[in-house]
């Protein structure tokens, strides 16, 4: 996988950073990952970083095509 868009990146870092000190995220396959292990992953672009941010980028892209309303009104 190739690298990440920059501005892409920021954003993504910038969510993660305002996740709760005690926040984790379960990635199947892989294990759970605290706040600051996430960080390094995206920073670093990882392969789990990378993941990390097209599932972000697809969230995003959800939100302005309005699915995820759709989801919650339902």
């Amino acid at each position: 996988m190739k690298k990440i868009n920059p501005e892409l990146k920021k954003i993504v870092i910038g969510m993660i950073k305002n996740y709760d000190v005690d926040s984790e995220l379960l990635i199947g396959g892989c294990g759970t990952f605290d706040k600051e292990t996430l960080l390094k992953e995206v920073e670093n672009e990882t392969e789990i970083g990378k993941e990390i941010a097209l599932s972000q980028q697809k969230f995003i892209q959800d939100l302005i095509n309005g699915k995820i309303y759709q989801l919650i009104n339902r």
